[in-house]
């Protein structure tokens, strides 16, 4: 079995890994993938940087051909289009990641209040902590809402991934 995949030419320094991750190899545009057991599946990554230039998506297809016959030809092309994350894109997913960072450090907060033996001096210290972090957050949602005064309400195009 060969697993085809021609990337876009908008990506560079593209490179696969058929461990999960842990080693990348440069991507050749093929793999041979050797024998595949009935009724098991094999998982290939494959990523690359995006082109300073490249704009609006990106669509990638691959392909697994073999010489034996295939009971379900139909799941062997799987096409992903990605959306170019520009500035304005990339606004929101930076707000979200912000958020989830908030509110595990809100949470990791609240346990250490319920520890006890805690210090009046430990609770002062983490007191300014959370005093730093709220004046740290009320800057960047100012910096946040004055950027989205100048901007397009559109955000059809920041659509991120989508399988076909």
């Amino acid at each position: 079995m060969v697993l085809t995949d021609p990337v876009p030419g908008s990506l560079m320094g593209v490179e696969f890994s058929a461990d999960g991750g842990t080693v990348f190899n440069p991507w050749t545009g093929s793999l041979n993938l050797g024998v595949l057991a009935a009724g098991s599946s094999r998982t290939i990554l494959i990523r690359g940087t995006v082109m300073a230039e490249a704009a609006g998506r990106i669509v990638n297809t691959a392909r697994v051909v073999s010489s034996t016959p295939d009971p379900r030809p139909e799941n062997n092309l799987s096409t992903v289009v990605s959306g170019i994350l520009t500035p304005r894109c990339q606004a929101p997913v930076d707000l979200v990641g912000s958020v989830a960072l908030q509110e595990a450090a809100l949470a990791r907060m609240q346990e250490f209040i319920g520890i006890e033996g805690v210090t009046t001096e430990e609770l002062f210290r983490l007191n300014r902590s959370v005093a730093n972090l709220v004046g740290t957050i009320t800057r960047y949602e100012s910096i946040l809402q004055a950027k989205l005064q100048n901007v397009s309400t559109q955000m059809e195009d920041c659509a991120l991934t989508e399988e076909i």
